[in-house]
């Protein structure tokens, strides 16, 4: 028997659903078409807006040069606060929003920071150098400013050491402006073909590619075939030494020379809604997704040319072990051996971080900064079907 049609909403704690479209397609439409959109959540002026039911909390609004940008970036330091980078601007969280880290203390400030004495911030594919009431200062102005620098995928270890690989450079390390190579691949790669880097605990570099891992290891290259045909463009190592390797779709888990895979979304294909009992599965093989705003079966609400392209923005572990997979339409936690996972088919996740207490943060080009509580997976509703 086929489902019946639901429209799903979670506002931030707690997950509801209706057969109301009318209540949904309200939400969907206050959301994108409304006037009060005119006013995004980054935008200064929604500080003064007059519609204290915006679902975004004032204290996030972004700065003006951050709308509709796919520049914006967002990550979490090592205290757990949050930053933004629109570029070659940096921000990070106040209490009162978002404040510019070179215009500190009310002016604007030109010089460079001490590289040797600057924090590191890890965008993932953007690495900044920052003093206080100092220019910030990105990865590749270091390097080389002419070379083109795009798609470049960066890994900061535990000494601030930030890791990369680049066609023209090969490996680098750069350490606080100190800068070591160690050599090309033995095969030529276009930089679009190469992914996200690892430095394990025991020294070895692990870089990502189209089906397989690229390892740097005592000055000799080795590579492992895996039988897809995605990039690798995050990896993180836990405690126990098993590696995480996130794609556009799904996570793979290496543990001594095997590996397993979860995939959330088959690439460029709607997802399907299911159920704990496993009911209407059809593309996916994990526990089971919700969909916002939205309705099953059929078409996206409201929506006639969805995007079912995926891409990974984010691969992370917890303080309690737990792993969180984001791409641009998934958000994901493994516990214990068990996926929950997330669909959000009508917001496209451009960026996102986790801080300390779990909060997960995200950064849609359409729909601003929001968060999510880490309460999220601990509400993790059934559904029912007739």
């Amino acid at each position: 028997m086929e489902p019946k049609s639901h429209g799903y909403q979670f506002d931030g704690r707690t997950w509801s659903s209706t057969e109301d479209f009318a209540v949904v397609d309200e939400l969907h439409k206050t959301r994108h078409f409304s006037s009060i959109n005119q006013q995004r959540p980054f935008l200064g002026s929604i500080s003064y807006s007059r519609f204290s039911d915006w679902p975004f909390d004032i204290t996030q609004v972004l700065p003006d040069n951050s709308i509709g940008t796919e520049n914006v970036l967002i990550t979490t330091d090592e205290n757990g606060l949050l930053w933004l980078t629109t570029g070659s601007d940096l921000y990070r969280k106040m209490d009162y929003g978002f404040e510019n880290i070179q215009e500190a203390n009310g002016q604007w400030n030109t010089d460079d920071p001490d590289l040797k004495k600057s924090s590191v911030l890890d965008f993932n594919k953007r690495v900044f150098y920052y003093e206080i009431n100092k220019k910030p200062y990105i990865l590749p102005w270091i390097v080389d400013t002419s070379l083109f620098w795009e798609n470049i995928y960066y890994f900061v270890d535990q000494n601030d050491i930030a890791w990369f690989y680049h066609v023209d450079y090969g490996l680098v390390a750069v350490d606080h402006g100190n800068i070591q190579t160690f050599g090309k691949m033995p095969v030529f790669l276009p930089q679009t073909s190469i992914g996200g880097i690892l430095v394990k605990e025991d020294g070895r570099v692990w870089i990502g590619s189209i089906g397989a891992i690229w390892e740097y290891d005592s000055g000799k290259w080795h590579q492992f075939v895996v039988p897809m045909n995605e990039i690798f463009k995050f990896f993180v190592e836990d405690s126990n030494g098993i590696v995480y390797g996130a794609t556009d779709t799904g996570v793979y888990q290496f543990d001594n020379g095997q590996f397993k895979y979860d995939n959330f979304v088959v690439q460029d294909n709607k997802p399907f809604v299911v159920s704990e009992n496993g009911e209407f599965v059809k593309d996916s093989v994990f526990h089971k997704n919700y969909t916002v705003i939205s309705s099953y079966p059929g078409t996206f609400w409201n929506d006639p040319s969805p995007d079912h392209h995926y891409e990974a923005v984010f691969l992370g572990l917890q303080s309690d072990g737990s792993l969180i997979y984001i791409n641009n339409h998934v958000i994901a936690k493994l516990k214990n051996q068990e996926w929950k996972s997330f669909v959000f088919d009508t917001i496209t996740i451009s960026s996102a971080a986790v801080d300390l207490d779990g909060k997960i943060w995200i950064y849609s080009i359409s729909d601003g900064l929001l968060s999510l509580d880490a309460e999220i997976f601990n509400q993790y509703l059934d559904l029912q079907y007739p």
